[in-house]
């Protein structure tokens, strides 16, 4: 009876002591919990950026602008001279982290930065230099405590694998609030002025080692700090690409805007030989008078040479007669799909029934030119029809055109050119630059516009541009006038068309990898073709000439495979 009645009590007791738990609490509430409201996320805008980085910019103009020669100096010393830098601020990335807001966006500035470093190829493990681009980015931070803010430039030197394996990687989604992605490479902060402030090294997203150099007013530190800064990059050698100057023969003004040069830490002056594989000393930048001398060997360039008359179809009359019933720009026709302007009037001479350039007014037209004119654009397509893979451009065009016409007309300038302008779309030739490859080559620029849309054909130019050029090559190199001609000097002493030649040591006439060769070197050797043309005057401007690098090597030589396969 009386374990019972203890047994009772204890039940009573817990089932006492459980109501009274529950009830010290809200059923309510413990099912919609209360969450205190997130905190905003201050970022910095592009308004704000843009005023911090224009205040620094218009404080610097008191000083006086440093000249090439002490820029090429200042980079001997490991500096990054910018000259002006041209932020793009409608495509910034804002973000935010640990009390401080960020906004970074791309920029052009006047010089281009390059990493050059050795990587082994093939089964003999032969060292070659790979070039890759270095992307420039600006920083704006913002302290959200004291609210000052500070301007940084980003220098991104991707790893040749990182690259290798990540070709339509987008490096705006990299940002300075610690989202690196699986970026692998360097990451460099420099000031405005170029000054080295921090290195970071990155493999798969992650910080594996960092130096901090402006963290120490101590003299010796810092020289420590920046050693070791230094050391981290000995392996990656950094080209500076000079810009366009004037015609003097001081060192100021030589002109090295077709050289990627490289300073090393004796002052020694060495620039990139691509026909070489190698880097060429050329002068020291101290001279005999030591630091402040800022004297260099005097270099030998040998400039492009000037266009002279037609050497492939040396018959044509120099100059072009003048187009008659207007001037050169009086070319508004009716677009594209009228095809009627194409035989005009001009058409038959005396009344014959013969019609003048047949060939040429089946994908051309010109209501303005003459017949002297159409003859002699009939006599560069015979010569470019002649070759197999001319016949098969012609066609492929005559075929893409299905019955249109293009504009054609000459102009009184040292250049040619196809211009996509939907229904005004044609081609122009300079009088100076009539020659049958001149126009194999923009021909084959229409050819490349039909076979890709708008958007993708004007944000590949440079792609576009190997292809055509190599193209060119293949053609020029087979006509009988070429051997002692200007063209085969281009092709053996201009850096541009020199590494186009070199491409057949790659791949053969119909865009194919030779037997035996290395796809991966191919692919750097394109990259490397690239960078010459984006620091070559003429397709120099990054906002016109793009380079689409998700695009494989061979895949730029697709037109070329099409057009060859039954030559």
């Amino acid at each position: 009876m009386k374990n019972n009645h203890y047994f009772y009590w204890n039940k009573t007791w817990i089932m006492l002591i459980l109501w009274l738990f529950a009830g010290c609490y809200d059923s309510d509430s413990w099912v919609n919990v209360v969450e205190e409201p997130a905190k905003v996320q201050v970022t910095l805008t592009a308004e704000e950026a843009q005023a911090s980085f224009e205040n620094e910019i218009m404080n610097k103009t008191t000083r006086s602008i440093s000249t090439r020669k002490e820029d090429l100096f200042r980079f001997s010393k490991h500096q990054f001279p910018f000259g002006n830098i041209v932020p793009k601020w409608n495509s910034g990335v804002a973000s935010n982290a640990s009390g401080t807001a960020y906004y970074e966006t791309s920029i052009r500035s006047s010089y281009f930065f390059r990493a050059w470093r050795h990587k082994r190829i093939g089964k003999n493990k032969k060292k070659k230099w790979m070039c890759t681009k270095i992307i420039h980015k600006l920083l704006v931070m913002k302290d959200l405590n004291t609210n000052e803010t500070y301007n940084y430039i980003e220098l991104l030197i991707p790893t040749i694998h990182f690259i290798n394996h990540h070709r339509t990687f987008n490096f705006s989604r990299i940002t300075n609030d610690g989202n690196m992605m699986d970026f692998s490479g360097f990451k460099l902060y420099t000031t405005l002025d170029g000054h080295l402030v921090r290195v970071n090294e990155y493999k798969k997203g992650k910080r594996v080692r960092g130096v901090f150099l402006d963290g120490t007013t101590d003299k010796e530190t810092y020289q420590e700090m920046r050693r070791r800064a230094l050391n981290m990059l000995r392996n990656t050698r950094i080209s500076i690409k000079l810009p366009k100057a004037v015609v003097t023969r001081s060192y100021d003004e030589l002109e090295y805007e077709d050289e990627t040069w490289y300073t090393d830490d004796e002052g020694n002056m060495w620039v990139w030989d691509s026909y070489l594989g190698d880097w060429t000393l050329v002068g020291n930048i101290n001279g005999e008078d030591g630091e402040k001398g800022y004297i260099i060997d005097e270099v030998v360039i040998t400039p492009d040479p000037d266009p002279e008359s037609e050497i492939d179809d040396p018959f044509i009359p120099s100059p072009i007669p003048p187009i008659e019933g207007g001037t050169n720009d009086d070319l508004e026709e009716e677009g594209i799909g009228g095809g009627g302007g194409g035989s005009s009037s001009i058409g038959s001479g005396g009344g014959s029934s013969t019609p003048v350039a047949p060939k040429a007014k089946t994908i051309f037209r010109n209501s303005s030119m003459t017949e002297t004119n159409w003859k002699v654009i009939e006599r560069m397509l015979d010569k470019i029809i002649a070759d197999c893979m001319g016949q098969a451009l012609y066609n492929g065009l005559k075929n893409s055109l299905n019955g249109k016409t293009l504009i054609i007309k000459f102009i009184d300038e040292e250049k040619a050119g196809f211009v996509p302008d939907k229904a005004k779309s044609g081609i122009k030739l300079g009088l100076t630059l009539v020659n049958s490859n001149i126009l194999f080559h923009e021909m084959w620029h229409v050819y490349q516009a039909y076979h890709e849309s708008e958007t993708v054909y004007l944000n590949s130019l440079i792609n576009q541009e190997i292809e055509a050029h190599y193209a060119q090559y293949l053609y020029v190199r087979k006509l009988p006038e070429y051997r002692g001609s200007k063209w085969e000097s281009y092709y053996a002493k201009d850096k541009r068309h020199r590494a186009i030649k070199g491409l057949s040591d790659h791949i053969d006439g119909k865009g194919n990898l030779r037997p035996g060769k290395n796809v991966e070197e191919f692919n750097f050797d394109i990259l490397s073709i690239a960078s010459i043309f984006e620091t070559t005057d003429g397709y120099d401007d990054p906002g016109l000439y793009k380079y689409d690098d998700t695009r494989s090597g061979l895949s730029n030589f697709s037109n070329l495979r099409t057009l060859t396969k039954d030559c």
